[in-house]
């Protein structure tokens, strides 16, 4: 639209010039040399902007013909650049797609295209990753050091290497370099806190939690919940070294934070227990089932009297489980209590209640079951029959790594296999189901083979977390 315009104003104006001169005509004379030229002043204008038009269009090929060289090498330049940026592509693909190898073959080639730009060193470094090469990787990593707007990415690398070496120091070295240089990047802050607790450098975790929450890098629940297992996992190390007072203050302040971590709950409760206050210990078992019933608890409310009569020891239980009444948990432990005061009736009752006896037993209700057959009617074969459907029944809960599968038989801080933070849950492991041929009765064809479905109590691992998140 604008070019229309000025379009426009030019042939106005032309027009306008055109009617001026031909309203006021003249005689325009040259004498150069000798020569004399005369001719009207229309024709002399023209010849002047036929002139003027001759020098500009021969300015530009000669500006054209000059430029030449340098047009070819910048076009050359930029299809250069086209290949590297898509060997970068590929090679990054085929990172994400675990091919080692073809990653450092496009790699490579993005090294030769782009040259020493930080984007090749990039694709390279982690081409090299994930071919296991960390020594190159590393030396791409220290190189990307020097650029500003790949330093903290090159940090983020150079602190994965250092922990898949073993190099604890070196990572925590890595990671507060990290830190100086953006303290506000959440993954940062995360994995200060993870260097500093797997340490056991209790005070410099909590501190990056508090960062973390400052800064908004997580939510108050989140930190509320890390700060609570880093305090209990404080206390069992305190506990380990026998420092008792220690760890029942760090086992509180844990549980101040996460009043239901059963852990810490047991933990508190059995060093109290130890210390001869058995009134407080029963409190903190009380307080604690009301949140969170728990076997664990149910054993340790037990062994604060462990001479006591059947009978008394049932009083003291119906008041634990009345803290959380109907949950499965109290109604064991009421099954349980029953059952050692012989009153066998009951037992069954709560039992019942507690749904392990339906249509989906669970084995320790099974195990129950097959001890009051014996106990009470001396009947062996009830009691093989319970044990027999104990096999196939729900597996009994347990400790369980919610990333690995791995099955543990105390609560950690970590898992026991794949070291993840705050892993541990407590539930019954998965079942899967095994197909297996038999020889099936025969028919009136022949002998035919037939499947049968075989349930087994087996641990189903979750995927696992990505190797390098983080």
């Amino acid at each position: 639209m604008r070019g229309l315009i000025a379009f426009g104003l030019l042939a106005v104006a032309a027009i306008a010039a055109s009617v001026w001169l031909a309203e006021h005509p003249g005689l325009v004379v040259i004498d150069w040399l000798g020569w004399q030229l005369s001719t009207s002043v229309g024709i002399a204008v023209l010849a002047l902007v036929v002139l003027l038009g001759l020098g500009i269009l021969l300015y530009r090929i000669w500006q054209a013909v000059m430029g030449a060289p340098g047009r070819l090498s910048q076009s050359a330049k930029l299809r250069r650049e086209h290949r590297g940026y898509e060997a970068v592509t590929r090679s990054f693909a085929a990172v994400a797609s675990g091919d080692a190898e073809e990653a450092e073959r496009w790699a490579r080639k993005a090294g030769e295209l782009l040259g020493d730009q930080p984007l090749a060193r990039m694709v390279m470094a982690e081409a090299a990753e994930a071919g296991e090469d960390r020594v190159r990787a590393a030396r791409h990593y220290r190189a990307l050091l020097e650029a500003p707007e790949t330093r903290l990415y090159a940090l983020r690398g150079l602190t994965r290497l250092a922990l898949e070496a073993g190099e604890q120091e070196a990572a925590q070295d890595f990671m507060r370099q990290a830190y100086d240089l953006k303290p506000d990047t959440p993954w940062v802050l995360d994995r200060l806190f993870q260097l500093s607790e797997s340490s056991g450098d209790f005070a410099a975790a909590e501190k990056a939690l508090k960062e973390a929450r400052r800064r908004r890098a997580m939510t108050r629940e989140e930190a509320k919940r890390k700060q609570a297992v880093l305090r209990q996992a404080k206390a069992q190390a305190l506990a380990a070294e026998g420092k008792a007072s220690e760890a029942r203050r760090a086992a509180s302040d844990a549980l101040s934070d996460e009043p239901g971590l059963v852990p810490a709950l047991a933990l508190k409760a059995r060093l109290e227990r130890d210390a001869g206050d058995t009134r407080r210990a029963a409190a903190t078992l009380e307080k604690g089932w009301a949140r969170a019933p728990h076997p664990q608890l149910a054993a340790l409310y037990r062994s604060l009297r462990a001479d006591e009569d059947p009978l008394a020891r049932v009083k003291r239980i119906e008041k634990l489980t009345a803290k959380h009444p109907g949950h499965p948990e109290s109604e064991i432990a009421l099954a349980e209590a029953y059952l050692e005061a012989k009153l066998f009736g009951e037992a069954r009752r709560h039992l019942t209640a507690a749904k392990a006896l339906g249509e989906t037993p669970s084995q320790r209700g099974c195990r129950l079951m097959a001890e009051i057959e014996e106990r009470e009617h001396a009947d062996r074969a009830a009691a093989a029959e319970w044990l027999r459907k104990a096999e196939g029944a729900e597996p009994d809960a347990t400790w369980i790594c919610r990333q690995c599968g791995t099955q543990a038989d105390d609560w950690s801080a970590h898992c026991p296999n794949c070291q993840a933070f705050d892993s541990l849950e407590w539930r019954s492991p998965r079942r899967v189901a095994r197909t297996l041929p038999v020889a099936a009765a025969p028919a009136a064809g022949g002998a035919t083979d037939a499947e049968v479905e075989v349930v087994e109590p087996e641990l189903v691992p979750e995927p696992e977390a990505p190797k390098r998140a983080g």
